[in-house]
């Protein structure tokens, strides 16, 4: 999982049971209103039908890859039964289910390469360099401390260096409570650190209120 979230930067939007659902859904081809309300971290511009389009063309070229290995072995069943037939090391290049149950999930690359695909085809212009003011340093960690009541307004303000600049994103922004997990909180910092270019802005608020096991990890 570690190796896909450095292959796929998009996947570290992403909790692990978050990457759960949007496997199985893709999978079944069953987009529901939950799968593109989180899809929203790649693109405020996705539908039904850029989804729909990217998971197709995403299994089509696995059938295609099946193709080719079956013809060069030689094995002259459909698909289905020729993928069962592949050596281990060939399944595994393809990043093919070895399981039946895993039929009903798509690989984690799989998601990754679609994930990718929808974000480069439907550009936000959030992808654009946000402007840092002076007081931030652009590429290292920066601490901002103010009184509890102003917090959100600072965050915003941070946001609101270049007016032509969308707000804050899903993805850029983590409200802390005593209930978020540290794998929230380390996604976060995964994307910050994995940032291309380091584009954006990302902020860990309330981070007092983490609990002590979160914070002190």
């Amino acid at each position: 999982l570690m190796s896909m979230r450095d292959t796929y930067y998009e996947l570290n939007y992403y909790t692990n049971a978050q990457l759960l659902v949007i496997r199985k859904e893709m999978a079944n081809e069953k987009y529901s209103s939950s799968l593109l309300l989180l899809l929203q971290s790649i693109s405020t511009k996705i539908t039904e039908h850029h989804l729909k389009m990217a998971v197709r063309s995403c299994l089509e070229n696995v059938a295609r890859q099946c193709d080719d290995i079956t013809e060069i072995l030689g094995i002259n069943q459909d698909v289905t039964s020729s993928v069962q037939e592949l050596p281990r090391a060939i399944k595994s290049e393809l990043n093919i289910s070895m399981t039946p149950t895993d039929s009903h999930y798509l690989t984690l690359q799989q998601v990754g390469q679609i994930l990718r695909a929808l974000k480069l085809t439907l550009q936000d212009g959030v992808e654009n360099q946000r402007r840092f003011s002076g007081t931030l340093a652009c590429g290292k960690p920066n601490l901002i401390s103010t009184d509890s009541s102003n917090v959100l307004r600072a965050v915003l303000s941070i946001y609101m260096e270049d007016p032509s600049s969308p707000l804050p994103t899903l993805e850029e922004v983590l409200l802390c409570d005593h209930h978020t997990t540290e794998e929230e909180a380390l996604l976060l910092f995964k994307r910050a650190i994995k940032d291309p270019g380091f584009k954006r802005i990302y902020c860990l608020v309330h981070a007092e209120k983490l609990s002590y096991k979160v914070a002190d990890n």
